[in-house]
């Protein structure tokens, strides 16, 4: 038997991960990382490959199940490398949650827009919508 929440439930949980993301002073943090991911939450040795600033508030609306998240500001790659997952963080750095990542044809919750999710040192990354989808 599955549990299957209302939509009402389904809008405060999506409501719980923002206010977790706005627990900082400024803007939570998207942190992309390659290599495999580490079990949720853990100290990793990974290197950073981009960090993306989230506007706060983050939240821009919830409805039908949806959150749609305020466009991270672009930030520029640090290094070259494929985006496997990436960790959100609020602004102090307290982990808030882990998702993986791939590119623009994966299945990855964090999709990058080439097909392989690849970035490149000194190269822009953009963010052009950020949802999430309670199912």
């Amino acid at each position: 038997m599955n549990l299957v929440f209302s939509n009402n439930v389904k809008a405060d949980r999506l409501q719980a991960f923002t206010r977790a993301l706005d627990g900082g002073t400024g803007g939570a943090k998207i942190k992309l990382y390659g290599g495999v991911q580490p079990t949720a939450g853990t100290a990793h040795s990974q290197p950073l490959l981009c960090e993306l600033t989230i506007p706060k508030p983050s939240a821009v609306n919830v409805s039908n199940g949806v959150l749609t998240i305020a466009a991270p500001f672009s930030a520029m790659a640090l290094l070259d490398g494929v985006v496997t997952w990436c960790r959100l963080t609020d602004s102090a750095g307290n982990w808030v949650a882990d998702c993986d990542a791939g590119g623009s044809e994966s299945t990855a919750v964090f999709r990058i827009l080439n097909a392989d999710g690849e970035v490149f040192a000194g190269g822009q990354v953009i963010v052009n919508q950020a949802q999430l989808k309670e199912v």
